[in-house]
Parts: structure tokens; sequence; C-alpha cells
């Protein structure tokens, strides 16, 4: 059996353009986020987090800091630093008085409505800060891929 020698660098080089400007995390129909590395090349995100952080350090590291204090700081670093933009995303369908649903008007992206889908879709929040801890969606070797399949 014959081994293929891999570089180490296969394995773990990231694109420092993608950690910074992003990488589209798509949900299907109902659209598309685009998302920096919550880490890496993207110095702003930990920059913001501990901003945010600070003055709460003995709290958070007492375990005193209310986890709803913490996720909204979190929400908050990540609608500044890691969340780039987005398309297709919709307000929440309404029903008009005969009780038929009206879909949702196209959300603008903004810092605020970041914060506001992030903070009503808890785990949309924890589906994006999973993909944007996540090496594998900035290594090079997975764009070089991608792009080939495109």
């Amino acid at each position: 059996m014959t081994t293929e020698k891999q570089s180490i660098y296969d394995l773990y080089a990231t694109s420092k353009d993608a950690e910074v400007n992003g990488v589209v995390v798509t949900f299907g129909a109902a659209g598309k986020i685009r998302i920096a590395r919550a880490g890496g090349a993207n110095e702003r995100f930990a920059a913001a987090f501990e901003k945010k952080t600070r003055g709460k350090r003995r709290e958070i590291e007492a375990g005193t800091l209310p986890i709803s204090e913490q996720r909204r700081l979190s929400v908050e670093a990540f609608a500044e630093t890691v969340v780039l933009g987005w398309e297709g995303i919709c307000e929440r369908p309404t029903k008009d008085a005969e009780g038929k649903e009206i879909p949702g008007k196209t959300l603008e992206y903004s810092r605020a409505n970041v914060i506001k889908l992030l903070t009503e879709l808890p785990d949309l929040f924890d589906r994006l800060r999973e993909e944007a801890t996540s090496m594998a969606n900035f290594q090079v070797q997975n764009l070089e891929a991608d792009a080939g399949n495109s």
C-alpha cells in the first residue's frame, strides 16, 4: 500500500482573505449569510469581544455573569465583526385578519438587524458561531475544492 505524502500546510493552511472577507453560509430558500472567521486572521472579533467584556472579566471567571449577558455580548461582537452581510433573509411571516399567512419582507442587513435576528433565533446564532469557528470553512484546500466544483 502506498501513501501519498501530505504537507502539514495542506492540513492547516487557511485563507487569510476568506477569514477576513468571509465565506457564504447558505440556508437554501431562506437566504445566505456571509461570515468572517471568529478568530484566525480576523483579529477584529477578538478585539471587539475583549472590549465588550472589559470590566466583566471577574464576573465571567467567577461564573457570576448571567449566561444571557454573556450571550448578548457575544451576539454584539458577532454583529460587528463576523456577520458581514446577507441576501434573501426575511422578517417573520405574519397573518392577516382572515388568518392567512403573509410572507415577511426582506430584512435589510444592518448591525441592529443582525443583533435582532441572532437574539430572536438563538439556534441560528449557535449555527453561525459553529461555522465561524470551524477552521475547515476557511482552509485553502477546501476553498479550492469548492471553487473547482462551481
